[in-house]
């Protein structure tokens, strides 16, 4: 993955006397910065062309079928606009040759599909223009692990059934809850995170839990969040109704 940035030699001194030896148009190491926003723009575009590569080769390896241009899901990550770095950083300089290696924290999609980082070589050329490289892009979790997530989350059965078990896992800390404490705690989304001990909540299920006014029972739902199904529970009917 390969990109030239035509910017304006450096030294320019040596455009003026037409000198065009390595030497002369060669930058030290250190007037290279990893976070111009002219390498960004270009990384952008490469970052994004070899994701989609790795992508759609996982996704024909594990399902058997390739993913159609038009679909929603991989329009969503050929954005390039989509693509944003933090925490760029210098992890090596040739001083010699002005050359410098980059690296900077990925988020590819909207809203953060994917995560990882991405190396880069930035060196000056002959001509005194700026040529990148992307060297390569890894990712927190592995790709196939990124679709069978995405595959569970574009299935009904399997979002219901998260809905099920977070209201399950949630019944059972509020019972925890109120084994120390006495009562049991009225609570939404991430306030039962905050309230309720050892519960998580997964991020596509919305939950919520009322404690009765007469503090000796509770009632609570779930449901997927896109999905008109609730689920409810009542700890004095028996628990999931």
């Amino acid at each position: 993955m390969n990109t030239t940035l035509f910017a304006k030699p450096i030294l320019s001194l040596c455009s003026v006397l037409l000198v065009s030896s390595l030497a002369c148009n060669t930058p030290k190491a250190s007037e290279i910065t990893c976070s111009d926003p002219a390498f960004l723009t270009k990384l952008q575009e490469e970052t994004d062309r070899s994701f989609l590569q790795q992508f759609r080769s996982s996704i024909v390896k594990f399902t058997g079928v390739s993913p159609r241009s038009d679909d929603p899901f991989i329009k969503a990550l050929s954005d390039p606009s989509k693509i944003s770095f933090s925490q760029t950083r210098k992890t090596d300089a040739d001083q010699a040759l002005g050359k410098v290696t980059c690296a900077a924290d990925v988020v590819l999609g909207d809203p953060g599909f994917v995560r990882g980082t991405v190396t880069y070589v930035v060196q000056p050329t002959e001509h005194g223009s700026l040529h990148l490289s992307l060297s390569e892009l890894t990712f927190r979790e592995p790709l196939e692990d990124f679709i069978q997530r995405t595959l569970d989350e574009r299935d009904p059965a399997v979002q219901d059934n998260a809905a099920k078990n977070t209201l399950r896992n949630g019944a059972a800390a509020e019972e925890a809850n109120f084994v120390d404490n006495d009562e049991y705690v009225t609570c939404k989304n991430e306030e039962c995170v905050r309230l309720l001990p050892g519960f998580s909540l997964p991020p596509e299920v919305d939950v919520e839990f009322q404690a009765r006014p007469n503090g000796a029972s509770f009632t609570g739902t779930a449901s997927a969040k896109g999905s008109s199904t609730v689920h409810r529970w009542d700890s004095d009917g028996g628990g999931l109704q």
